[in-house]
């Protein structure tokens, strides 16, 4: 269970004496020491890839190449290479939101779409268009922007972030802040 707070926590106690990386178990930094020296002998048949050990060698195919694992769906028997992936596969048949915005009712079934959320309230634009430099709050949002005509859409497209902002809140706090704020709240 100590270990496992440790993921809360993102302490890493092991560092690596060579690289600037480190550790939350021994066990993890000796496996990351024998990529050091040891001829990397294992090599993916699909990229440039190479490990030391096979165990590393199929993770990486299924993870990157395959997207076959060893846990299936019960519903559909689709496989996923993580439980995490199956977890969140798992919610598109239950339909569970889990995952609340801490300033108003809208729920999701993934973090990243809350982040993508957030920046509602936030106001924040990260994703500038190298066009025209037009920022969005998601890179879906700018892929829409782009297909449909740069300079064409730039206005309407400001207007209906604008709307969308104002209709959800006006609360203005830097997303950081909101993020600390919604994941203590989803831990609690």
């Amino acid at each position: 269970m100590a270990v496992h707070s440790l993921t809360h926590t993102g302490e890493k106690p092991f560092n690596c004496s060579q690289y600037d990386k480190a550790f939350i178990t021994k066990s993890n930094l000796n496996s990351h020491l024998m990529t050091h020296g040891g001829l990397k002998k294992h090599m993916c048949q699909f990229c440039d890839f190479t490990t030391v050990r096979s165990s590393i060698l199929t993770r990486h195919v299924q993870r990157k190449h395959t997207r076959e694992g060893p846990w299936k769906c019960e519903l559909c028997s689709k496989e996923f290479s993580t439980t995490a992936a199956l977890q969140q596969h798992f919610r598109s048949h239950t339909r569970e939101k889990p995952i609340s915005c801490c300033f108003c009712t809208k729920t999701f079934k993934l973090k990243p779409s809350l982040n993508s959320h957030l920046r509602i309230h936030t106001g924040e634009k990260p994703y500038p268009c190298d066009i025209c430099l037009t920022s969005f709050r998601s890179k879906v949002i700018l892929r829409c922007h782009r297909k449909t005509g740069c300079e064409i859409n730039k206005n309407e497209m400001d207007l209906t972030l604008d709307e969308e902002k104002k209709r959800n809140t006006d609360i203005e706090l830097p997303l950081t802040r909101i993020l600390r704020i919604c994941l203590t709240r989803i831990e609690a």
